[in-house]
């Protein structure tokens, strides 16, 4: 199980040479050094954008990432990663992930006020994730304020 205070050591076995010896975590090889333009592509490095998601959930509390690897991976599209600022698209995406999540509590307002057990849980579970969301952005945009 990896931990957060382990100063992680590469395996000597070659097969396992991206783990740590000492608590199995992922070992994130460098992005290579390649100058490249904003339309240009680069070669994605699985292993280091596993690791990032895999420091992430471990700062949140969270020893997995509950399948977000997996679901951003197939969504990735395959090959090479187009350079390019992604800031607009950043926000363009957090704009529609907090749409989401206002209008999924909108669908069940009227059965939380009514005290339907699945329309609260349904409902306060959207609401805990607003302020989060709301925070990604504020976040993303602390430079602006």
């Amino acid at each position: 199980m990896p931990r957060a205070d382990c100063t992680h050591t590469p395996s000597n076995n070659p097969r396992r040479a991206h783990l740590c010896c000492k608590c199995g975590a992922t070992i994130a090889e460098p992005i290579p050094e390649i100058a490249v333009q904003n339309g240009q592509t680069r070669p994605r490095n699985v292993k280091l954008e596993k690791y990032l998601l895999e420091l992430a959930s471990q700062a949140e509390g969270y020893q997995t990432d509950f399948g977000l690897w997996n679901k951003a991976n197939k969504r990735a599209r395959p090959g090479d990663v187009q350079v390019k600022d992604f800031d607009k698209k950043i926000e363009d995406k957090l704009a529609d992930v907090i749409n989401y999540y206002v209008w999924s509590a909108e669908r069940h307002y009227d059965g939380y006020l009514t005290g339907d057990p699945y329309d609260t849980d349904k409902f306060e579970r959207y609401m805990r994730c607003i302020p989060k969301a709301v925070r990604t952005w504020l976040e993303h945009h602390r430079d602006c304020a």
